[in-house]
């Protein structure tokens, strides 16, 4: 879960602009690039999760070996079907589409920033 997350935000924070607008053409190649990105983390990680819960099959208890195959496929459906497919195609069909957000709800929610904000550094003047 955090790392669709992560890959959602990512591609919120670097489509949006400051009126949030989201050109469809930019979608599209934004999420291409996100899954070559992060492509391989995800993989390798759920790759990792996948032969850790099915060592657990091997284990002469019927209750850990059901509890390591099923945490195994929801792993394997999780990364390889919902990340890999699902999310990079609904983030694409649906375009501009993905980040509209009611502005009646947007003036009553507040405004959280997930990032620090930037700071303006003071540029030494010259002694004249």
């Amino acid at each position: 879960m955090p790392q669709s997350l992560g890959f959602v935000g990512r591609v919120a924070r670097w489509c949006v602009d400051h009126r949030r607008r989201v050109l469809v053409a930019s979608v599209v190649l934004l999420v291409a690039a996100l899954v070559a990105t992060t492509g391989r983390v995800i993989t390798a990680a759920a790759t990792i999760m996948v032969c850790v819960f099915l060592a657990f099959v091997l284990l002469p208890e019927r209750q850990v070996k059901m509890f390591g195959l099923s945490l195994a496929s929801a792993v394997f459906l999780d990364a390889f079907v919902v990340r890999s497919l699902l999310l990079p195609g609904v983030l694409e069909l649906l375009g501009r589409r993905t980040w509209w957000f009611p502005e009646r709800l947007a003036r009553r929610l507040p405004h959280l920033a997930t990032e620090p904000a930037a700071r303006r550094t003071l540029e030494p003047t010259e002694a004249a």
